[in-house]
């Protein structure tokens, strides 16, 4: 899978600092409380390994396209959570023990990239923690306990636009406080006020991320991107009313290919309201009139509009522009089209007969699969044959191309 430059800039410039702030802070930690080198050296590699597994889970969920692309919620929005969980574990040095919201954190990256990524951010948080303590046991298991706990409980209700009910978060802190009990009574700890005390601080400040800060992310950065692509989805949206009416068989040819790019989409687990948004628009720019410019005109009018920065790029994506490697997406609308196109153009050569959509659709696969957008596109050899499948399968459909 290859990304644009600039992108692989940037991700490789991301994980170079993640691995330095590691390095750098469990130094820090190791020399400010005096650790003897025989403790702090074996800390360091472990902190680095663990900080290399979390990477290498994130990339591949990179790789593969499952980091959701919400409105301006881009993939590398997911950078941020990452550093300041990194910056929580070295600060748990320094502080009262519980008290830091890992969990809140590592929810918020479960969110943004995917559960395997959470998994793999609350093991980091919680050897980085045990390292710059010089402790083990307890401590390690309730940070990744209750970490995977809540986000296994709230990463589908994060998708929710409401909250209505807060049971789950009540489930989530009485399980917590059964753990730790249990925790205590198995390492024979003391029982202590601060022992009882920062426990409770810890999850009132994880509850009030969760309940504050959470909501309000979702709502800045995915419900106002859902409810503008709801509107441009929409047929009575200005611009689609004006491309029905102007240019009918574009228009035509445009809903065709987003029904099926909808359809492959989901099929091989893409985002789907991308992949539509863009089957949609992706020749909007036939509108000016200048039939040798569509690309350019095409971004114009989006631009224009303010369309979601995911769906410019993709119309980058789609015509070829340097510098940009279509996604699994924007070439599942590649794909789409074509075979659109293929079946238009074997109805005009000879009207009256049903085309024999087998053969086309396995000439235009197969002639795509000698691209180079294909070739180089973030679609593997596994999902190019289950598109192949779902268009296969979707044979009564193009009779409405007649």
């Amino acid at each position: 899978m290859k990304r644009d430059k600039q992108k692989e800039y940037i991700w490789k410039l991301f994980n170079v600092i993640a691995y330095v702030l590691t390095a750098v802070g469990v130094i820090f930690v190791s020399v400010f409380h005096g650790f003897p080198l025989r403790a702090a050296i074996p800390g360091f590699v472990m902190a680095m390994a663990v900080t290399g597994m979390m990477l290498f889970v994130l990339n591949a969920e990179d790789q593969d396209g499952k980091i959701p692309m919400n409105g301006s919620l881009a993939p590398d929005r997911v950078f941020y959570p990452v550093f300041a969980l990194q910056i929580l574990s070295f600060a748990s040095g320094f502080a009262p023990e519980f008290t830091i919201p890992f969990s809140a954190v590592v929810l918020l990256i479960t969110y943004l990239s995917g559960f395997p990524t959470g998994i793999a951010a609350a093991l980091m948080s919680a050897t980085v923690s045990s390292v710059v303590l010089s402790e083990s046991g307890p401590y390690f298991f309730l940070i990744i306990f209750n970490s995977l706990l809540l986000s296994f409980i709230m990463r589908n209700r994060l998708k929710v636009r409401k909250e209505t009910s807060y049971m789950p978060l009540v489930i989530w802190i009485v399980i917590s406080l059964v753990i730790y009990a249990a925790v205590i009574i198995f390492f024979n700890v003391t029982p202590k006020l601060q022992v009882i005390l920062f426990p409770l601080c810890g999850l009132f400040v994880d509850l009030i991320v969760v309940l504050i800060f959470l909501p309000k992310l979702r709502l800045e950065l995915v419900f106002k991107a859902d409810d503008f692509y709801d509107e441009i989805n929409d047929p009575e949206y200005a611009m689609l009313l004006k491309f029905k009416k102007e240019e009918k068989h574009e228009f035509q040819r445009a809903i065709h290919t987003a029904y099926l790019s909808d359809r492959i989409a989901d099929k091989i687990g893409a985002d789907r309201r991308k992949a539509k948004v863009t089957a949609y628009y992706h020749r909007i720019g036939v509108l000016t009139g200048d039939k040798d410019q569509i690309a350019e005109n095409t971004l114009a009018m989006i631009k224009k509009d303010d369309f979601p920065f995911e769906i410019i790029e993709s119309m980058e994506e789609y015509w070829g522009y340097e510098g940009h490697r279509m996604s699994r997406e924007t070439a599942v609308v590649y794909v789409a089209d074509h075979v659109i196109a293929a079946i238009y153009d074997e109805l005009h050569a000879n009207p009256g007969t049903k085309p024999d959509y087998t053969a086309i659709i396995s000439k235009t696969i197969n002639g795509l699969l000698r691209t180079r957008e294909i070739r180089d596109s973030w679609l593997t050899l596994y999902d190019i044959e289950k598109i192949e499948k779902r268009l296969l399968g979707e044979k009564l459909y193009y009779d409405f191309l007649h």
